[in-house]
């Protein structure tokens, strides 16, 4: 119960503050790589990018909570977050990009 009191809105000002420090890096990376057709660097991109805002938002909710940045790395939820936030946002840019080349809406440089 004290985690419905507590842990959700640390999580979500947690989350909150990301987006709005992440969206500008995001779009700044999908800028950066608009001039590329190699799905290999795409991919990685991604992957990293996901990890990224998977670690991201433990760390900052135990910064925001407990005020100090070990403890954060020492939670075991901090790493399952980052694979599955890494997974899904290079899953989700894969099935776009998978899609937008199969109803010919990709982008000149990802047609075939």
């Amino acid at each position: 119960m004290i985690y419905l009191v507590y842990g959700i809105p640390v999580g979500g000002i947690a989350a909150a503050v990301i987006a709005v420090v992440a969206a500008p890096a995001a779009w700044a990376v999908a800028r950066g790589l608009s001039s590329t057709r190699r799905i290999g660097l795409h991919l990685g991109v991604h992957l990293t990018l996901g990890a990224v805002l998977g670690l991201s938002v433990p760390v900052v909710s135990t910064l925001i909570g407990r005020g100090d940045l070990v403890h954060a790395f020492e939670v075991g939820y901090t790493w399952y977050a980052a694979a599955g936030c890494a997974v899904s946002i290079t899953a989700g840019w894969s099935w776009t990009v998978w899609r937008s080349v199969r109803e010919g809406s990709a982008p000149p440089l990802l047609q075939r």
